[in-house]
């Protein structure tokens, strides 16, 4: 063999690889844009209801946190509120937990512990509660 032919083999090959990690960088790329789409569908507020609930929510805890058993009580304390839980479908805390876990991260929303009542709630001040999209 002469040193051409070693020489020109492994140029072939790197030629080679490279297109094939492109290709592959590509294919990652695709993947990676459509996780993140499908990661949003099925995440936040459902329609303007439980828009309008999560808002009354921050509002009322002003940065504090809640269970969802202390807003079903709220619910049985104050009529307004009560018909903004109805609005939003959300009669049991399974109901309100359901939504509150669709929030997480997309409504400003997230869980900051656990304690005797389930887990724990807090609304980030600098995030906007938007409806969302299954576009």
């Amino acid at each position: 063999m002469g040193a051409h032919a070693v020489v020109e083999a492994p140029t072939k090959d790197a030629a080679a690889v490279l297109d094939a990690l492109a290709a592959l960088r590509a294919e990652v790329a695709a993947l990676t844009a459509r996780v993140l789409v499908l990661e949003q569908k099925g995440r936040g507020p459902r329609d303007a209801a439980d828009e309008a609930l999560l808002r009354a929510l921050r509002s009322i805890v002003q940065g504090g946190t809640f269970s969802a058993q202390d807003v079903i009580e709220r619910g049985r304390l104050d009529r307004e509120f009560r018909g903004l839980l109805e609005d939003a479908d959300i009669e049991t805390t399974a109901d309100l937990g359901y939504l509150l876990r669709r929030c997480v991260g997309v409504a400003g929303l997230g869980r900051v512990g656990k304690n005797g009542s389930g887990i724990v709630w807090r609304f980030d001040d600098a995030s906007s509660i938007v409806t969302r999209s299954d576009d």
